[in-house]
């Protein structure tokens, strides 16, 4: 099956686009838009899936540090509770002086 492009010298010259050929035309366009839109949604939905994949990564990583983080603070709590108690206290007298210094 021949396919006439409309470019075609030929068909520039004689200007002979039969209703076969233009269909033929119409046709290769439909098809050819129609594998991009697939190709496009194939990327698209592989991308999110990725991202997907990466976010629940990097959740679970972030709890794991969180829970060693916990964790350490409470070993330190427990070895130093006099150290952790005027440290909350250090705290709690910045904290207190911050806000009658606004007022």
């Amino acid at each position: 099956m021949t396919t006439v492009h409309p470019m075609d010298p030929e068909t520039q010259i004689t200007g002979n686009l039969d209703a076969k050929s233009v269909a033929d035309r119409a046709k290769h366009v439909a098809e050819t838009a129609k594998d991009s839109v697939y190709d496009v949604r194939e990327r698209a939905t592989s991308a999110a899936h990725n991202a997907r994949d990466r976010a629940e990564y990097e959740f679970e990583r972030g709890k794991e540090q969180i829970g060693a983080a916990r964790d350490e603070a409470e070993r330190a709590v427990k070895s130093n509770p006099g150290l952790a108690v005027a440290g909350a206290l250090g705290v709690g007298v910045l904290i207190g002086m911050a806000l009658t210094s606004r007022r």
